[in-house]
């Protein structure tokens, strides 16, 4: 997505990630300074900002005051979280982002949440994660175990206990649970964890797509609707057995996946499924990512904004 719209990506780490009021206190202050700081160096003439933190709209619509008529365009991209009551409650969200030139969510179902919520249609707009490119992926079975990667965040609405149970009844395979391990601890998820479980924690880019590469299938789950989750993003990209949770948006994005109502039963017997055919599977995930639908698809949302951000002010 980045060499479409032609901006580079700067990502600033986090000082402290637990306990959350030494993140509120030290970690989204020293984010901010550096966020600030990186703006008036650099001058873009365009800002995407990732949403949650709803404050960094705050802070960018405030330095647009430093750069005069020459501010730069303003992009709010808008994670589903960022429309949770818990960080809408930051004071004047919503009026803030009405000043934006433009606010991107990921779905329809998002938008028409946003606007119930008051952000205003006017900037308002859909941009669906693109898939990234892993090159070319063999539509044959990796070597070795069977292994199903688990992308995690560890919030509320992924169901790793059932994925935990599901793998105790499959002691042949393998499962590589990514995400925050201290989030996860604090969870009680590491504790009795099946011996064919591992919590690998965050991963370098380059470690993380590797494991994306030899794995047997990626589970892609939530129980919420309107969630298009990143993983089945990275499926697709890759080219690999997806196996996805049956809500009503994943089964209108991901038509390649083999879907699951999340249950334990389920998840145990698609894996076998994919294991046990996974050249079909494979198969179908990489039509869907080669398929020009598709691509068509987001071009169609992806230009149009493109335009907005190149024109004039």
């Amino acid at each position: 997505m980045s060499a479409y719209f032609g901006y580079d990506v700067c990502f600033v780490p986090t000082l402290l990630a637990r306990p959350i009021f030494l993140k509120v206190l030290l970690s989204y202050p020293w984010q901010a300074i550096r966020t600030a700081w990186t703006l008036v160096r650099q001058r873009p003439d365009a800002v995407w900002i990732q949403m949650p933190p709803n404050f960094v709209a705050h802070l960018c619509l405030l330095l647009c005051l430093v750069y005069g008529r020459n501010r730069p365009r303003l992009v709010a991209d808008l994670h589903n979280s960022a429309l949770t009551r818990h960080w809408l409650s930051v004071p004047f969200t919503r009026r803030v982002l009405r000043k934006f030139d433009l606010v991107l969510v990921h779905n329809e179902d998002m938008r028409a949440l946003a606007v119930d919520l008051g952000l205003g249609a006017r900037n308002l707009h859909v941009l669906e994660d693109r898939s990234p490119s892993f090159g070319a992926i063999a539509a044959t079975p990796p070597d070795g175990r069977p292994c199903f990667v688990v992308p995690c965040s560890f919030y509320k609405d992924e169901p790793v206990r059932n994925v935990l149970e599901a793998a105790r009844l499959m002691p042949d395979y393998d499962f590589m649970i990514t995400g925050p391990r201290a989030r996860a601890a604090g969870q009680g998820l590491l504790d009795n964890v099946p011996g064919n479980v591992t919590f690998t924690g965050f991963l370098p880019i380059d470690e993380y797509d590797a494991l994306v590469e030899r794995a047997t299938g990626i589970l892609c789950l939530t129980t919420h609707d309107g969630v298009q989750l990143s993983a089945a993003g990275e499926a697709v990209g890759a080219g690999k057995p997806m196996i996805v949770s049956d809500k009503p948006l994943l089964l209108s994005l991901f038509t390649a996946g083999r879907f699951v109502d999340n249950s334990v039963e389920a998840l145990r017997d698609a894996c076998r499924d994919v294991a046990g055919d996974y050249a079909r599977y494979a198969a179908q995930t990489i039509s869907l990512r080669d398929g020009a639908e598709r691509n068509d698809r987001w071009l169609a949302q992806a230009t149009p904004i493109r335009t907005l951000l190149t024109s004039e002010l």
